[in-house]
């Protein structure tokens, strides 16, 4: 009995100093309303096989609607190599998806807001790389490798995604191209 009240004394002290490290893993595996998350390699929840892509199956809408989705123009991608969207699409989770004709390129941009049961969660395994990028707006980060993508309506498979958040929204810029050129993609319609 001493022996399970010690033990169970012990395990509230080791929860206790543990929980605000791993706050702050959180924070810092968070931007807007997306959290990235460590899972184990191999198949399970991280694998993402069999899981479609963000850019599979969407249904276009015109620009008026989307920006009236967005409740704001949308970024300007023309000065960028990708120029304009040739498809506009709004998704179950809010916010509007631009895309480009060969599919591997999206750019998912949504208000950041982060309401209850709206965080969407990026499921890394420890083979994917995560960057933080620093001069891109006020939050980003860069992930390499194929992972999960859940949102509370589903679950998608991604490829190399580029996160930020600048002047209240949520940018996702997911492409096949080089990182560092993603990048500079996205300081461009930044600066647009």
């Amino acid at each position: 009995m001493v022996v399970a009240a010690a033990i169970i004394a012990g395990a509230t002290v080791v929860g206790t100093a543990v929980a605000p490290v791993r706050e702050a893993v959180a924070d810092w595996l968070g931007i807007g309303s997306t959290e990235i998350v460590r899972v184990p390699d191999g198949a399970g929840e991280g694998d993402p096989s069999d899981l479609p892509y963000l850019g599979e199956g969407l249904v276009p809408v015109e620009r008026s609607r989307a920006e009236q989705e967005l409740h704001a123009p949308l970024p300007d991608t023309s000065e960028t190599e990708l120029g304009p969207a040739e498809v506009l699409a709004l998704p179950p989770e809010g916010g509007v998806i631009m895309a480009w004709a060969d599919g591997a390129t999206t750019l998912w941009v949504r208000a950041d807001e982060r309401p209850a049961g709206e965080i969407m969660q990026k499921l890394l395994t420890f083979d994917d790389r995560l960057e933080p990028v620093d001069d891109l707006g006020e939050d980003a980060a860069i992930i390499e490798g194929p992972h999960v993508l859940g949102t509370p309506q589903r679950r998608l498979a991604a490829g190399t995604v580029l996160v930020w958040i600048d002047d209240g929204f949520e940018h996702r810029l997911e492409s096949d191209i080089d990182p560092q050129r993603m990048v500079d993609i996205a300081h461009a319609i930044d600066q647009g």
